[in-house]
């Protein structure tokens, strides 16, 4: 039997630059997604490629495309690839998850570009959407998410509980191309890295603990020294924590 598609892409940044940190979020995501049963399409974008064209050709026969977004140019241009999409592909579900998705689930399902809204931590809720998506089930209450139903009328689903981190399985690094997501740093060979979750502080002009309520979970050592040899074992020479708060356990650190 054949497999389901899944497409996963994260939007450019900038107008004019383009951001080649490892796509962390999305292989999250992809990790929780079930490969033997769905054929996971992780798209870099990038200069040297036309990535549009190759997100919308995968959209013709998959199960859903999925884009992380956050506030800014990367909501432009999820817009303008989601309407080359509904062109070719016009029943594909488009679902939306993110910082951006998680603040403003109903806004961003009044736009009309996304049909699903992943909200918070969403390991979890992603693969259940795509499961359902795949059976055709309902998607009404599903927890962490938001949708259109048939009628277009905007659901809210419950939240979802925030989960130990460790209960997802490893980034399945072999997904991407992995030299694409080198970049040089004073001369190194770098990558980014985030080894936990949320934060358990609530300052203001954050928006972390609107997200995650003050709730932290980190990998743990082990799992990441894992992935940290795997990286030296790909010529890595710098690894840059971009953890939202590295500093919450000094003991760990």
């Amino acid at each position: 039997m054949s497999k389901q598609k899944v497409v996963l892409f994260l939007p450019k940044p900038r107008k004019h630059t383009y951001d080649n940190s490892l796509p962390l979020g999305l292989l999250k995501l992809a990790s929780m997604i079930d490969r033997k049963k769905y054929d996971i399409k992780l798209i870099s974008v990038g200069p040297d490629r036309d990535y549009k064209a190759e997100i919308v050709e995968e959209s013709k026969d998959a199960v859903c495309v999925a884009a992380g977004i956050i506030t800014g140019y990367p909501i432009l241009e999820a817009v303008d690839i989601v309407k080359r999409i509904r062109k070719v592909s016009p029943n594909v579900p488009v679902v939306w998850g993110g910082w951006h998705t998680s603040l403003f689930p109903q806004d961003t399902l009044e736009s009309g570009y996304a049909d699903i809204v992943v909200k918070g931590q969403g390991e979890r809720a992603f693969s259940e959407v795509v499961d359902a998506l795949a059976e055709k089930k309902t998607l009404r209450g599903l927890p962490g998410i938001s949708f259109r139903d048939k009628n277009g009328k905007i659901v809210h689903n419950p939240p979802r509980e925030f989960e130990d981190v460790n209960n997802f399985p490893p980034m399945p690094f072999d997904l991407i191309n992995f030299e694409d997501y080198i970049t040089d740093y004073d001369g190194m060979r770098a990558v980014s890295y985030v080894a936990s979750q949320g934060c358990p502080f609530a300052c203001t002009f954050c928006s972390n603990a609107t997200i995650f309520k003050q709730r932290w979970s980190a990998i743990s050592n082990d799992k990441i020294l894992n992935d940290w040899k795997f990286f030296a074992e790909k010529g890595v020479e710098m690894i840059l924590v971009c953890d939202d708060n590295f500093m919450v356990n000094e003991k760990k650190v």
